[in-house]
């Protein structure tokens, strides 16, 4: 009875083992949705009946192509007739620099966020995973679709939302920022919908 216990113990060891050392090689960055393809679709349609999405705006991609995109709130959103599950990955942040004598120097003060990463899981094809940047256009430089590329952009970072980025509210109370509070900066109005063309990095999960 102690041996087949041990035999267990083992064979349940070895089975959580070879699922970690399988998730550390080859990671699972699909975004995990509950609702039916069918019941996202009425729910989408819904909303943009009603107007109550986050955002609508039209992103230029890689190659110039233009896109609509609709953000319907913190969990869904569609590009062009494709919707998506989603979830927020890093803040895209830019701070100017100067050239001199051949090195760059960072501008203190001059950092702002310009966008945000994702990852994204098609509902009509859950085995396509996507990873967007949505983020204002930087004026003469590089195109870039993946969060590599754009690091190689002279004072291009990402980062996670700090803990101490946040508020006091009318109650005196701190309130931490969510991602929808960058939102403002982002795509410079607080509209649904955003008059300035944006820029859309897109990298397929492989």
């Amino acid at each position: 009875m102690k041996k087949a216990l041990l035999v267990l113990i083992f064979a349940m060891f070895t089975l959580v083992s070879c699922s970690s050392i399988k998730n550390m090689v080859n990671p699972d960055y699909s975004v995990h949705y509950d609702l039916s393809e069918s019941q996202v679709i009425a729910a989408a349609a819904k909303v943009e009946a009603e107007k109550n999405y986050l955002k609508k705006f039209d992103v230029k991609d890689s190659m110039g192509k233009l896109h609509e995109v609709i953000i319907y709130d913190d969990y869904y959103l569609k590009i062009d007739n494709q919707i998506y599950a989603f979830k927020y990955d890093k803040l895209m942040c830019y701070q100017l620099s100067l050239n001199i004598f051949g090195n760059q120097a960072n501008i203190d003060g001059s950092e702002k966020v310009i966008g945000f990463t994702c990852w994204a899981t098609s509902i009509s094809n859950p085995e396509l995973t996507v990873h967007i940047i949505f983020a204002q256009e930087l004026f003469a430089k590089k195109h870039y679709n993946s969060q590599y590329e754009a690091s190689q952009i002279n004072g291009v970072y990402f980062a996670g939302i700090k803990s101490d980025d946040g508020y006091i509210d009318a109650w005196g109370k701190w309130k931490n920022y969510t991602w929808t509070d960058y939102f403002e900066k982002i795509f410079g109005t607080v509209d649904q919908d955003v008059k300035r063309k944006m820029y859309m990095g897109l990298e397929v999960s492989r």
